[in-house]
């Protein structure tokens, strides 16, 4: 069911996009900073964040951002002495709105469809069973993004969650992530300016 969730978002985003000509593609690489709302003796876990990018140019102002990545999260907990990290890994498909409301500076906001790959609980280094977590997840996104130069980018966001992380349990996600990245293609119209 995983795959076939992700198989379906992964062709629908990139098909829409693939025949245009104004459309942009690039990888991206970064870090998170996860943890699980409403619990106080939670804490952020590090975790790493990478994969591909799509960016359509609706106008001169405004894209449609597609990306596929794989997203670590989760959260860190230290009970009677013991170091507990809960592993929760996702496979994350943004849809994003880039907005650019300065030279080479925008901002994001779009919805975000997690699936989980990962859920172990570590407790001081070793694997000591799994997290009883939903398959998929729903998650808002909020960010900025400035281009370095004409292809590498830099993005900050935040990703509050919109679904339970646990059936029945009201904790969501929350990641903050930070990723640096590079267009490996150009539109024609950018091409155009540059020349």
């Amino acid at each position: 069911m995983k795959r076939l969730v992700i198989l379906f978002f992964t062709m629908f985003l990139f098909s829409s996009f693939a025949f245009s000509q104004d459309v942009n593609f690039g990888l991206k690489t970064g870090v998170n900073f996860a943890n699980l709302t409403n619990s106080n003796d939670l804490n952020y876990k590090f975790g790493l964040n990478f994969g591909a990018v799509a960016s359509l140019a609706i106008s001169d102002m405004f894209s449609l951002q597609g990306e596929l990545l794989y997203s670590a999260q989760g959260y860190k907990q230290d009970f009677n002495g013991q170091k507990v990290k809960g592993k929760i890994d996702y496979f994350i498909i943004p849809i994003i709105g880039d907005f650019e409301i300065a030279e080479d500076f925008s901002l994001q906001i779009g919805p975000q469809l997690g699936v989980n790959i990962r859920k172990d609980r570590e407790i001081d280094g070793t694997v000591q069973g799994s997290i009883f977590v939903n398959d998929i997840d729903f998650s808002a996104v909020f960010g900025i993004q400035y281009f370095l130069d004409s292809n590498v980018f830099f993005q900050m966001r935040y990703a509050p969650g919109l679904t339970e992380v646990l059936s029945n349990i009201d904790q969501k996600n929350t990641v903050i992530s930070a990723s640096l990245g590079v267009f490996l293609t150009r539109t024609e119209k950018e091409t155009d300016q540059e020349f």
